[in-house]
């Protein structure tokens, strides 16, 4: 009996969990201590104010003390102490520490043809950080490998003296010539073309090893659908010549089927259903239908990549679609047939093709026909871009232009569209500013879709999308002129959370700009970059009619 009666005294005592506390700590709160030991306090603690109470079991406190001084010693307090007292009264852990003096930054020398003083995490008469150290030695390299420098010597050390309490730091940097890719293996491959992959990637032999590239053509070649797997490796070189070797694993599914069902306050129910085969003799098939109160349609389209036109590889795009639409002062019935030719690179990238349509408009208001149009035209777009970020850019700039043209049928038009968004950092936020100018030349009828409209996330928050009409008419049709500006200051409030403010100002008119005629739309807004693109969600509202407000929501490159 008596031996039952200590077993189970040790389980009680073993098993039994006790708070941890902490004494002594003058540098680091008891938050950061518990967050070094595994312990984070939970959201809604953190929103309320709350202090985080941790109780654990009393086997696992030598653990704890030996993290405790591993992180004390990387924080430069490398005469650290500390004790653990147990109090079984009240179960408590009392984690005793003494400081002592940390180990300061006595001196820093460094010798470097490359720029590296706005890198240095430290300074003299700082407390010598481990952690902060090594990160710096990361920084130095990732940022002479985005300078395409990958044959430098680099030097970092550290000289501690413990009696004196010191550390010099000393670092030597030659950065060497600029690396060129000399070779690009591809490997992996069983039924797509070298071609394909050579023609949609951003780097070429002969290029300069830049990485921003080769992150791009890693995110290309993912998008094509062909591939399960992408790698590039850059590590193999001799002197300044780096053979990159790109690994590709091809998908084992051809067969690709998407479902969609949702709501939006424009739009009601929303279901879309779509069916696509990948990599049947190289192209991919795909079936589409989409279903709303608003909108129905059903769309077959087809892409060949990279097709030999002249010594130039183009993907090559073709769909035949029906698409029923209910406007807001009309009805529309498009059947449409189009083929586009699009040639991507990093900077510059262009498309052009044409279209064969045919509009029926129906239940139009009084100032709209209801009539039957046939249009044949040829189109083009231009894209420049200088941006840092496809998915979320910081800093840079873009240029976008595009138009469609027909002198045949008594639909004879000339529609132009030009864009430009320019961002700018500001320390720790973004301003980004946007100009829209669009012009209609029209010598013949047209549906009344192919007019100028604004509203929505793309356009002016403050409306439902394609809610603006011609602001100099009664007639509830779209304008002849379009000019949208926007402003907008993003600020980081969280680790990848952005708050925004913007203003956006829109002007529709059927007279040539006519700049007295114009409505605005002001608001904040919360933006968030996914892999999947930025998820982004806006209220604005009219300063002039407040009755005129949204709230929109949307996933991708809006600006």
């Amino acid at each position: 009996m008596r031996y039952l009666f200590l077993l189970v005294i040790v389980v009680v005592t073993l098993y039994s969990k006790y708070l941890i506390q902490f004494q002594g700590n003058k540098t680091f709160s008891n938050e950061r201590l518990l967050e070094e030991l595994g312990f984070e306090k939970p959201l809604w603690k953190k929103l309320l104010g709350k202090p985080l109470r941790v109780e654990v079991e009393k086997k696992f406190l030598p653990a704890f003390k030996e993290e405790l001084e591993s992180f004390y010693k990387e924080q430069g307090f490398w005469f650290a102490k500390i004790d653990v007292k147990i109090d079984e009264k009240n179960k408590k852990a009392i984690f005793i520490i003494h400081e002592n003096d940390p180990i300061l930054i006595k001196h820093i020398s460094y010798a470097s043809n490359f720029p590296i003083q706005e890198l240095l995490p430290f300074k003299e008469g700082e407390r010598f950080i481990i952690p902060k150290f090594i990160e710096f030695k990361e920084k130095v390299k990732q940022k002479l490998l985005e300078e395409s420098y990958c044959s430098y010597e680099f030097s970092p050390k550290v000289f501690v003296y413990k009696k004196q309490k010191v550390a010099f730091v000393s670092i030597y940097l030659d950065k060497g010539d600029k690396c060129k890719i000399k070779k690009i293996i591809v490997k992996g491959l069983k039924t797509v073309p070298r071609r394909v992959i050579l023609s949609h990637i951003y780097i070429k032999p002969g290029d300069f090893l830049d990485l921003k590239r080769i992150d791009e053509s890693y995110k290309r070649l993912y998008s094509l659908q062909y591939f399960r797997s992408v790698r590039f490796d850059y590590s193999k070189k001799i002197d300044n010549q780096v053979f990159l070797e790109l690994y590709l694993k091809e998908r084992r599914k051809r067969n690709v089927y998407k479902a969609g069902i949702g709501y939006d306050t424009d739009r009601g129910g929303l279901l879309s259903l779509e069916y696509k085969h990948l990599n049947y003799h190289l192209h991919q098939p795909q079936i589409s239908l989409f279903y709303s109160n608003q909108k129905q349609k059903i769309g077959f389209n087809d892409f060949y990549p990279s097709i030999p036109i002249f010594n130039t590889y183009y993907d090559l795009s073709g769909s035949l679609l029906y698409e029923y639409e209910k406007f807001k002062t009309f009805s529309q019935r498009l059947y449409s047939l189009k083929m586009s030719f699009l040639k991507g690179g990093y900077i510059f990238s262009y498309a052009f093709g044409g279209a064969v349509e045919r509009y029926d408009i129906f239940d139009a208001i009084d100032c709209i026909s209801n009539d039957a149009y046939k249009l044949f035209y040829p189109f083009a777009t231009i894209f420049f871009d200088q941006r840092d970020s496809k998915i979320f850019p910081r800093s840079g700039f873009y240029l976008r232009a595009e138009g469609e043209i027909t002198l045949v049928g008594r639909s004879k038009y000339g529609k132009f569209i030009t864009e430009g968004g320019f961002f700018f950092p500001l320390k720790e936020m973004i301003l980004f500013t946007r100009g829209r100018i669009g012009e209609l030349q029209s010598g013949g009828d047209l549906p009344p879709s192919k007019y100028f409209v604004a509203g929505g996330v793309n356009s002016n928050r403050a409306y439902g999308y394609h809610t603006i009409y011609a602001l100099d008419s009664d007639c509830q049709r779209g304008g002849k002129s379009l000019l949208e500006t926007t402003v907008e200051l993003r600020y980081p409030l969280t680790s990848g959370l952005y708050t925004a403010v913007f203003w956006d100002h829109t002007t529709v008119t059927n007279q040539r700009f006519a700049l007295h005629n114009y409505v605005d739309g002001v608001g904040i807004g919360v933006l968030y970059p996914s892999p999947i693109g930025t998820i982004k969600a806006y209220f604005g509202v009219d300063p002039r009619t407040p009755s005129h407000n949204n709230l929109s929501l949307f996933i991708g490159a809006s600006f």
